[in-house]
């Protein structure tokens, strides 16, 4: 179904405390996969986006730090945080 697995390494990024992970995602509605499941058309659409922290290097079996969960919020429009 034309999924796309990308790694980054944010471990420089992270402070102790509460961090904000803000992803910005492009991709079109470019699949030829059919189907009827409603699920199905949104990750054939790029319409569904998931992210897991681990706290290790690609490909170890580790326990995840942070899962994506129904609590995300996401938008359309990317939002200006201010700093303060």
């Amino acid at each position: 179904m034309g999924f796309g697995v990308m790694t980054a390494e944010i471990g420089a990024a992270l402070r102790v405390g509460r961090n904000t992970i803000a992803i910005e995602a492009v991709r079109g509605y470019g699949s030829h996969h059919h189907t009827n499941a409603l699920k199905t058309s949104w990750l054939n659409s790029g319409e569904v986006l998931a992210v897991k922290v681990l706290p290790a290097a690609v490909g170890l079996n580790v326990a995840a730090l942070l899962l994506s969960d129904s609590a995300w919020k996401s938008t359309v429009e990317a939002a200006v945080r201010r700093p303060g």
